[in-house]
């Protein structure tokens, strides 16, 4: 005998809660404070599901603009919840500081598209006046960087044998203290601490 497994998935109830109202740090609203949820909520409601969707079908489903919540309206639901107007006015300032960062930022972005532009059209200018080509323009290039890494590699060497070099006269010298001081008061090898 075949068993035959139904692949059909029913509700029959659905369960509500309301979670506190906080005083929220997301600085995209266009005014006022923003508020969030808290962990707390009320105690859950069961609707029979046929029930709720017939009653929430005639009510209509709300627009993005009746999802907006306004800026007094806001901060009346976070007073009728038990935060001051202290607390109010902190995270107001607060989110301002990072919504003006945000626009700072924006606007930074959009003048770096505008310079990087502003570069390749002086560079295509440049090849136009000089009648040369990209594909030349890229080879002077690349000597150009060819020349700057070989003069840096050549300083840093120079500095690292500098550098060896010292470090070979200072073990030298600490080491010949060590003997002095061993030999001359018997109080054993000098450790350095911090202060030295």
């Amino acid at each position: 005998a075949s068993l035959t497994h139904s692949r059909r998935v029913s509700f029959s109830s659905i369960q509500l809660r309301e979670y506190e109202r906080k005083v929220g740090d997301n600085p995209a609203v266009s005014a006022g404070v923003p508020i969030s949820i808290g962990w707390r909520h009320s105690e859950e409601r069961r609707y029979n599901l046929d029930e709720y969707e017939s009653a929430a079908s005639s009510r209509g489903r709300r627009s993005l603009e009746e999802l907006k919540v306004p800026c007094k309206v806001r901060m009346n639901m976070l007073k009728d919840f038990g935060h001051s107007s202290k607390e109010i006015r902190k995270a107001l300032k607060s989110t301002n500081i990072a919504r003006n960062r945000r626009k700072a930022t924006a606007a930074a972005i959009g003048a770096a598209h505008a310079e990087e532009m502003l570069e390749t059209a002086k560079r295509r200018l440049k090849r136009f006046i000089l009648r040369t080509d990209k594909k030349k323009e890229e080879e002077q290039l690349w000597i150009n960087a060819r020349k700057r890494a070989s003069a840096v590699m050549s300083r840093t060497e120079s500095d690292y044998d500098g550098r060896v070099w010292e470090e070979h006269e200072a073990k030298e010298e600490d080491e010949g203290c060590q003997k002095m001081l061993k030999r001359g008061s018997g109080l054993g090898p000098i450790i350095a601490t911090e202060k030295d």
